[in-house]
């Protein structure tokens, strides 16, 4: 993982964490998925909740990793990372807590489908990331979080800009 990447979810370094877009995508692309790992510690840790400090690090993380991944076309090398992470949020709530305020995790959830299913909507390819995403999501919701679907499916239908979120699980 590149130095500053790992000063600054290390530290929770608020203050650093815009020069992250200094830096070449090229340049931090080998370390994203130690960073998705270390991400998926933060958001894992009992206070991630209410540490607003935490949440706006992990958020600039993200977008800085989503975005060297769009760039350097890395979807498949990190995508299992991506995938891991979305997955320890569906552990947590994702139901928005008030009018528009989603949840920290449901925030990265989105985030992290809307990376995938963005890079995974181009050329013909093997779309297993994708098939694996959907299916935890299937499962998901199958399971014993159903209640908690609603709020993060309105969220990711309004990002991706779908008409119907569910679509997506019936293709």
């Amino acid at each position: 993982m590149h130095h500053l990447f790992g000063l600054v979810l290390a530290q929770r370094d608020l203050s650093r964490a815009g020069d992250l877009f200094s830096l070449d995508d090229a340049e931090i692309e080998e370390g994203l998925s130690e960073a998705l790992e270390q991400i998926r510690t933060i958001s894992s840790s009992a206070d991630y909740q209410t540490n607003d400090n935490d949440q706006a690090v992990v958020e600039i993380c993200i977008t800085r990793i989503t975005t060297a991944i769009r760039e350097t076309e890395s979807i498949e090398k990190h995508g299992k990372a991506l995938v891991a992470l979305w997955e320890s949020c569906l552990e947590h709530n994702l139901k928005p807590s008030g009018k528009d305020e989603d949840t920290p995790h449901a925030k990265i959830a989105s985030d992290i489908m809307s990376c995938i299913l963005q890079e995974l909507q181009g050329e013909p390819q093997d779309h297993h990331l994708e098939k694996q995403l959907l299916w935890s999501a299937l499962l998901w919701v199958l399971g014993r979080k159903q209640h908690r679907v609603a709020g993060f499916g309105h969220q990711l239908q309004h990002r991706l800009n779908f008409p119907d979120w569910r679509h997506i699980l019936s293709s």
